[in-house]
């Protein structure tokens, strides 16, 4: 009844105190850390880290980025993102990346690399051929660790010098490091990643 009464989105805090809990905030955060450490690297586990990588991102990020689709394809099915985002984003960074007249970012793509290793220049080239002028020009890596840290930034940075669009990579220390940061200190905590 509550949630029919309500207009506009419904957020995470208000589903679970609907529920009759209440919402405990650091408890959820320590949770979500806990559930990302404990999916090991690999294939076998392909599946399940880009699902909790989703609910981790729509909880970060919304109302910024909502409606997430998972295993979105495009070019006829020739292709597939792992997950995409609609920005509706009214302020802040991820408005400034969608009103940005290069990278038009409407939509926030993401692939997940659920590797044990770095990420190589295929993962780069990866996110490259998911950019187009309708959807946007910004994606977002997310990856468990990266070792050498200079090597992938010039990566990223090839690309865009190159005006193929921007990469941002997120590991699970990021996404750590976004979860402990409380709401009003996010959006400082991901301008200084």
């Amino acid at each position: 009844k509550e949630v029919i009464k309500r207009k506009g989105p419904i957020g995470l805090r208000k589903l679970v105190e609907l529920d009759g809990k209440q919402f405990n905030e650091g408890q959820f955060n320590t949770d979500l850390i806990a559930l990302l450490r404990s999916i090991p690297p690999g294939r076998p586990n392909a599946t399940n880290y880009p699902h909790l990588v989703s609910g981790i991102i729509t909880y970060l990020f919304f109302p910024h980025l909502i409606t997430p689709t998972l295993e979105l394809d495009i070019n006829q099915g020739r292709k597939r993102i792992d997950i995409a985002f609609a920005n509706a984003s009214q302020q802040g960074f991820f408005s400034d990346q969608r009103g940005d007249a290069f990278l038009m970012a409407r939509e926030i793509m993401i692939e997940c690399k659920n590797y044990a290793e770095d990420l190589a220049n295929n993962e780069i080239d990866q996110m490259i051929g998911r950019f187009d002028p309708r959807r946007g020009r910004l994606g977002i890596i997310a990856c468990r660790s990266v070792v050498d840290q200079n090597r992938l930034t010039e990566r990223c940075r090839d690309a865009f010098r190159a005006q193929q669009g921007a990469i941002l990579v997120f590991t699970d220390d990021d996404f750590e490091t976004l979860l402990n940061a409380h709401d009003i200190a996010r959006e400082p905590a991901l301008q200084n990643m």
